[in-house]
């Protein structure tokens, strides 16, 4: 059975793992969140130039 001296390092070795796996999730979610915010813009971009085109031509005729 192990000391608790070994088990007390052994838990703080999986803390760090834990503490370095959480900042690397955080990492990926901001790099998720940026790419959807960049597809959200690119696929409202057409519905506001289409809207830019109809209130032009509303006014040319």
């Amino acid at each position: 059975m192990p000391t608790l001296e070994e088990r007390v390092t052994r838990l703080e070795a999986d803390m760090e793992e834990q503490k370095r796996l959480r900042a690397g999730q955080d990492g990926d979610l901001s790099d998720i969140s940026q790419k959807l915010r960049a597809q959200d813009q690119l696929l409202k971009a057409p519905a506001q130039t289409q809207s830019e085109h109809t209130a032009t031509l509303a006014q040319h005729t």
